[in-house]
C-alpha cells in the first residue's frame, strides 16, 4: 500500500486530501478544505508575513490526520520526537500552489482597436482587468492618476501602434509621460509596467517613463498586442503569468513549503492541473468536442474550452467573479464543472459536477497514475472511460 498526499492552495482556502493505492487502483480515503476569512498572503510589498497561510497549511494538516488517526506534519527542526501510535507515512506529496488572488491589471491602449485584443489576453493570463485608458489629447493628467490610485493595479499593460513606424507616435509618447507623472505621485513601487506596442517605440517609452521614476521595472513583450484577437499574442501571455508567478509573497511560501513538507514536492496551479486532467479526461472518454470545462475558485472562475481533442489544443478565459466573461459567449454548456456552482445559474448542471473542487488538487496523482485512478474517478466523480 501506497499513501498520497494532495495538498492545494487557493487564495482564500486551502485542500487536504488522503489517497491509498491499495493494488492497481487509487482510493480518495479522506479531504478537507478550510476557507479563509483573509487571504492567504498579505498586500503586495509585504512579504515576510506568510504565518497566516503556514497556520492554516497546519490546521487543514492536523484535521486530515485526526480523520485517519495519524500525523502528518513533520516535527519542527530540534524538537523532540514525537511518538503516534499506527504514525502515518506519506509516500508521495503532489502541492497545487495558487495563493494569489488574480493579477490586478490597468489598461492602457491607444484606441479601441487594440482594446479587445488586450482584454482577452488578460482574461486567458488570470488576470482582472481593472479598467482601461484610451490615449487621447482628452486624457487628462490628475484624472488619470486618480484612476491609478483607486484602483491600485498590480500591473499597467501598455498597448498600441505599429512596428512599421519610423517614428514614435504622439499618443504613445503621451501614454508614457502620463505613467511617468502618476508615478511620481504614487510612488516608483506602485506598479509594474509592461509595454506591448510597437517595438520600434519601446527604448522611448521606456525612457521616458522611468527618466521620470527610474526604480519603476518597464518590462517589453517580445511581440506587440496585434489588433487582430485571432493573432498569436504568446509573449504577452507569458510575460502576464510570470509577473504573477515571480512574486515575492507567493514565492516565499513556495519555498517555506517545500522545505518543511517531506517529501519534497515541485508546485502546481490549479488552473494548469485542470487544463491537463480535462485533456486526459476528454481523451480517455472519448467525448465530442468541442467541449467547456469550467473550475470555480473562491475568488476567480476558469473556463476551458476544448476545440478539439488534440493535446494542448485548448482556449483559457479567466473570471474574476462567479458568472463567466463575455469572451465565453457562444461556447457550449460545461461538462466538467469542478467547484461550488454560483446559486443563480440557471442552466442545467454539467453532466459531471466536482461541488468539492478536487479534481485540480488531485490531478496531479491521476496524471502519473492514470491507470489506477480510473476507479476514483468513477467513483467519486462518474467519469467513465470509453467503453
Amino acid at each position: 500500500m501506497t499513501t498520497t498526499l494532495c495538498l492545494g492552495l487557493e487564495a482564500y482556502r486551502v485542500h487536504a486530501a488522503i489517497c491509498e493505492k491499495h493494488g492497481d487502483r487509487q482510493q480518495l480515503i479522506t479531504w478537507h478544505a478550510l476557507d479563509l476569512d483573509k487571504p492567504l498572503l498579505p498586500e503586495r510589498n509585504m512579504p515576510s508575513a506568510t504565518d497566516p497561510a503556514l497556520a492554516a497549511v497546519d490546521t487543514v494538516l492536523d484535521h486530515v490526520g485526526s480523520l485517519v488517526g495519524a500525523e502528518i506534519r513533520q516535527p519542527e527542526p530540534n524538537s523532540e520526537p514525537r511518538t503516534v501510535p499506527g504514525a502515518w507515512r506519506m509516500d508521495h506529496l503532489y502541492l497545487t500552489l495558487d495563493p494569489l488572488p488574480p493579477l490586478r491589471v490597468w489598461l492602457c491602449a491607444l484606441t479601441p482597436v487594440w482594446q479587445e485584443p488586450a482584454e482577452t489576453i488578460i482574461q486567458s493570463a488570470a488576470g482582472h482587468l481593472l479598467g482601461t485608458t484610451l490615449m487621447s489629447d482628452t486624457v487628462r493628467p490628475l484624472e488619470f492618476v486618480h484612476d491609478l490610485e483607486q484602483a491600485a493595479p498590480d500591473l499597467v499593460l501598455c498597448c498600441g501602434g505599429y512596428d512599421i513606424a519610423t517614428e514614435m507616435q504622439p499618443n504613445l509618447i503621451r501614454m508614457a509621460q502620463l505613467l511617468g507623472i502618476a508615478l511620481t505621485e504614487l510612488g516608483p513601487s506602485f506598479t509594474l509596467i509592461l509595454f506591448a506596442g510597437n517595438r520600434r517605440a519601446g527604448a522611448e517609452f521606456t525612457r521616458i517613463v522611468q527618466d521620470a521614476s527610474p526604480r519603476t521595472p518597464v518590462t517589453e513583450a517580445d511581440s506587440p498586442i496585434r489588433f487582430d484577437v485571432a493573432a498569436p499574442a504568446g509573449s504577452v501571455h507569458k510575460a502576464l503569468v510570470q509577473v504573477r508567478s515571480r512574486d515575492a509573497r507567493a514565492l516565499r511560501l513556495k519555498d517555506i513549503l517545500v522545505r518543511r513538507l517531506t517529501p519534497a514536492a515541485s508546485p502546481y496551479t490549479f488552473a494548469s492541473n485542470f487544463a491537463r486532467l480535462c485533456q486526459l479526461t476528454l481523451t480517455a472518454t472519448g467525448q465530442p468536442c468541442p467541449v467547456r470545462n469550467v473550475w470555480h475558485g473562491v475568488d476567480q472562475r476558469f473556463d476551458l474550452l476544448h476545440p478539439s481533442a488534440k493535446p494542448g489544443d485548448w482556449r483559457p478565459v479567466w473570471s474574476p467573479g462567479p458568472g463567466p466573461a463575455p469572451a465565453t459567449l457562444g461556447w457550449p454548456e460545461p461538462w466538467i464543472e469542478s467547484g461550488t456552482v454560483p446559486l443563480h445559474r440557471v442552466p442545467e448542471l454539467a453532466p459531471i459536477r466536482d461541488e468539492r473542487g478536487l479534481l485540480p488538487v488531485l490531478a496531479p496523482l491521476i496524471e502519473s497514475d492514470p491507470g489506477g485512478s480510473w476507479p476514483m474517478l468513477e467513483q467519486e466523480f462518474g467519469i467513465l472511460p470509453a467503453s
